[in-house]
């Protein structure tokens, strides 16, 4: 079971939350490299010395950020998708009329 939902989170994250269509190859990258990047999180070397992105939760979190802004350029040329991305993106807010 922990096997299950440990595959299943992630599974959810990118394609329900970011709204991402991975091929194979992709999905393995991009699972490596939020493994990697949140490794990074719970090391003080990472977080605290300046250079971090050229380490490997610092390249790892540059290509993460690249794959969304990635689609988040994708959203804005074609308009909402159904993602939680999507919608977060496309929100309007009731008070400012926008």
């Amino acid at each position: 079971m922990e096997d299950v939902c440990t595959n299943f989170t992630p599974d959810v994250a990118w394609r329900q939350i970011l709204g991402l269509n991975l091929e194979k190859s992709e999905i393995s990258l991009l699972q490596k490299a939020a493994h990697e990047w949140i490794s990074g999180l719970l090391s003080f070397r990472f977080l605290l010395l300046p250079g971090k992105q050229n380490t490997k939760p610092g390249r790892a979190q540059a290509y993460l950020r690249s794959v969304i802004n990635k689609k988040i350029d994708g959203l804005n040329s074609t308009g909402p998708d159904g993602s939680t991305l999507s919608a977060m993106l496309f929100a309007k807010d009731e008070f400012d009329g926008r």
